[in-house]
């Protein structure tokens, strides 16, 4: 009887997670336009080597020629209107392993956004809408102060501070769902 050995390696590679930043996620059409949005590739390939990077812009797009390939690391793109894209990036290593993510970006066409309304302390987990919080775009504004008014003319909130935004309480208590005005 014959016996034959045979020995083989197999390497058990972890899988790359595909990641990446946009400078910056929202922007205003017009400033897109003349600066692209820049995406930069930040996955993690544990001693892996990227050969392909694969983006998807999702929609109808002008590509900034001088820095566009959509099989590089670092890419540039601009929207031909305003709204949210998802962003998707795949990559491939060396050894054919694959990942994909997609992230958000945003075209808008103001400089300021004033919501009409918020929900606060509505028991949604991802805190959405919870607090009352004006949009300004880096640069816009010099200065900022809000105001927010009860119907009956009193002060409830004041704020200095765009990022901070009113969570519809006053002294930790639930103000009732009413209308309250805003000045900026």
């Amino acid at each position: 009887m014959c016996s034959v050995e045979n020995f083989m390696s197999i390497d058990n590679l972890e899988s790359p997670i595909a990641n990446f930043t946009a400078n910056p996620f929202r922007r205003k059409y017009d400033d897109q336009l003349t600066n692209p949005f820049v995406f930069v590739d930040l996955s993690q390939t544990f001693e892996q080597n990227i050969i392909e990077w694969s983006w998807d812009f999702n929609y109808d797009t002008i590509y900034n020629i001088a820095t566009f390939d959509a099989y590089d690391s670092i890419v540039s793109n601009s929207y031909l209107d305003k709204g949210k894209y998802k962003v998707f990036l795949e990559i491939q290593t060396e050894f054919n392993c694959f990942d994909t993510i997609s992230k958000e970006i945003v075209v808008d066409h103001y400089e300021i956004f004033i919501p009409s309304a918020f929900t606060p302390g509505n028991g949604d987990k991802q805190n959405i809408n919870e607090k009352y919080k004006v949009i300004l775009y880096p640069g816009s504004w010099i200065d900022f102060k809000i105001i927010i008014f009860s119907k009956w003319g009193g002060v409830v909130y004041e704020s200095d501070n765009p990022e901070e935004g009113w969570d519809g309480t006053i002294n930790n208590k639930k103000m009732p769902s009413v209308v309250f005005t805003p000045t900026i």
